[in-house]
């Protein structure tokens, strides 16, 4: 009897991967809360990235982080935890606005669970009342840093 071949796997044209990604700061910004306010409390999750950079077959991009926490009627936030990270993803891609795609993907999986992992430690030391984070942000903006002065 003939032994069979096995089944070749379907392989993608497009391969990526994290190749670093480093935390460069954290900001945390903590006020003192009024606990009958608490339950009207207003959180905003999001991510701010840079328009990727590529060199060779990476694309290289800033995230910023910033989970805040604030009452309604007021400007000021009561607390908010940001973090700046740098991520570099192999397999870059031929078109800017594919890059960018591939970048929001990395920054709403990849970089927002290191963020969530961060953010834990820091609200359950600080003493800090938040939520659970959401499994993604609110919304992920591209800024292009050489438009940012117009």
């Amino acid at each position: 009897m003939a032994k069979a071949k096995p089944a070749k796997k379907a392989t993608s044209g497009a391969s990526h991967r994290v190749v670093g990604l480093t935390l460069a700061d954290v900001s945390i910004h903590f006020l003192q809360q009024d606990d009958e306010k608490e339950p009207n409390a207003e959180f905003d999750y999001t991510i701010d990235i840079q328009t990727p950079s590529v060199a060779e077959d990476v694309i290289f991009f800033p995230c910023s982080l910033k989970v805040r926490k604030r009452y309604p009627e007021e400007e000021e936030d009561i607390a908010s935890i940001g973090a700046n990270y740098f991520c570099g993803v192999s397999g870059a891609l031929k078109e800017d606005l594919e890059n960018e795609a591939l970048a929001k993907k990395y920054a709403q999986t990849t970089i927002w669970s290191a963020f969530s992992s961060l953010f834990a430690i820091c609200t359950q030391q600080m003493g800090i009342s938040f939520p659970a984070l959401p499994p993604a942000p609110s919304r992920i903006e591209v800024a292009n840093p050489e438009n940012e002065d117009e």
